[in-house]
């Protein structure tokens, strides 16, 4: 988890990160607390299981680290999800979905991992209706929550 914060944090200086990249980093003209809420309210709206939120600056305080607001937010479909476990079994590793929200030098940022590349990490077809939806509702949630 560690080296995963450290991957984001120097990709997330890089900005925006083009398709190809294994997570897509990209700066919110919101802050913190709007960015998380819109990220909420879109997921509540389209009726996704929220499985956890993790306030990873919350656990690094219990430590006495110190870490800028960084929350996980897991998150699926099980209708969907499940489906694609059962074809595709070596995917449950990657699900439920995961999105993390950031500060980093007084700018907050939104990071995922493509679906895209999770298919090709695990040798599934990007035409899987899964993988090709899950890309839509990506580009469409990261456009509405830093805007």
């Amino acid at each position: 988890m560690k080296l995963l914060h450290i991957f984001t944090f120097i990709l997330g200086t890089a900005g925006l990160l083009n398709a190809n990249s294994y997570a897509l980093i990209q700066e919110s003209k919101n802050d913190f607390d709007i960015t998380l809420q819109k990220l909420l309210n879109k997921l509540e709206e389209k009726d996704m299981t929220i499985f956890a939120k993790i306030n990873q600056a919350e656990a690094a305080k219990k430590v006495q680290k110190s870490l800028e607001p960084t929350m996980v937010v897991i998150f699926g479909n099980p209708k969907v999800g499940t489906d694609m476990m059962n074809k595709y079994p070596q995917i449950s590793i990657d699900l439920p979905l995961k999105i993390v929200i950031f500060n980093r030098n007084q700018k907050t940022y939104v990071s995922f991992i493509q679906p895209t590349t999770l298919a090709k990490l695990h040798h599934i077809p990007e035409e899987t209706p899964f993988i090709k939806n899950t890309q839509k509702f990506f580009d469409a949630l990261l456009a509405e929550i830093t805007n």
